[in-house]
């Protein structure tokens, strides 16, 4: 498939089975997005040369590192109390992809 605009300002409606998936999707289209546009924002305001393979590839990466830090660290009760996300909820999203 291609990806379009209207797929990822939709990604929440996508038919997916679970809700894990649903919300990795979401998770990814968005951080996608927010990198290409960081990306093309460096290159055409700093008027920098587009990035090397390996530099979006390694950005890419820690983007989603950190998301899944992030998502770990919801979790936590002491901080968050009632707020905390499911632990389950977390262990579904990112289940296959570690």
């Amino acid at each position: 498939h291609d990806l379009q605009l209207g797929t990822i300002l939709a990604c929440e409606l996508l038919p997916l089975s679970t809700a894990g998936q649903r919300r990795l999707t979401n998770i990814v289209l968005t951080e996608l997005a927010l990198l290409i546009w960081k990306t093309r924002n460096r290159r055409v305001i700093d008027e920098t040369p587009g990035p090397s393979k390996e530099d979006t590839l390694t950005r890419w990466l820690n983007t989603i590192n950190s998301r899944l830090q992030q998502d770990c660290a919801s979790t936590n009760t002491y901080l968050f109390g009632k707020r905390a996300a499911k632990p389950e909820l977390i262990m579904d999203t990112w289940r296959g992809t570690l």
